[in-house]
Parts: structure tokens; C-alpha cells; sequence
């Protein structure tokens, strides 16, 4: 199912297709389930999950928060 959200980090909106059940996509997002994400989406990856809660793409992840490099000493 095509979801779109607005990302928390950069405010702007992504198209995400999540492999999921549309309907328990409509009660998550409605914020009618009381229950972990991963519990209740176990089928989905961490970035969809991610996605769902907050409307952060993986490469907005890689963009605004690259790993730290663990060479650098500053």
C-alpha cells in the first residue's frame, strides 16, 4: 500500500510502498493500536517501520544523519 507521511526530520513529504495489509495500515495510522510497532508489523523491515512512525526514508537517514565515523577523534 502507498503511504505518504511527512518526514519529522526534514518536514517533507515521501510516498513510501509498504508491503502490509491496508487495513492495518489505516488503524496504525488512524492511532488506534495500542501495541509496539514491531509487534504489530513484524513482517516489516526496520526502515518501513521507521517510515510509518516517523516519515523518515532510509536515504533521509543516510542524508541528515550519516553514521559517526569511529576513526575520528574530534
Amino acid at each position: 500500500m502507498k503511504v505518504f507521511k511527512r518526514s519529522i526530520l526534514s518536514g517533507e513529504g515521501h510516498w513510501r510502498d509498504i508491503p502490509a495489509d491496508p487495513g492495518k495500515i489505516a488503524q496504525w495510522l488512524a492511532g488506534v493500536v495500542h501495541e509496539h510497532i514491531q509487534n504489530y508489523f513484524p513482517e516489516l523491515s526496520a526502515e518501513d517501520r521507521e517510515f510509518l512512525l516517523n516519515g523518515i526514508t532510509p536515504e533521509e537517514w543516510e542524508t541528515m544523519l550519516p553514521p559517526e565515523n569511529e576513526d575520528d577523534n574530534t
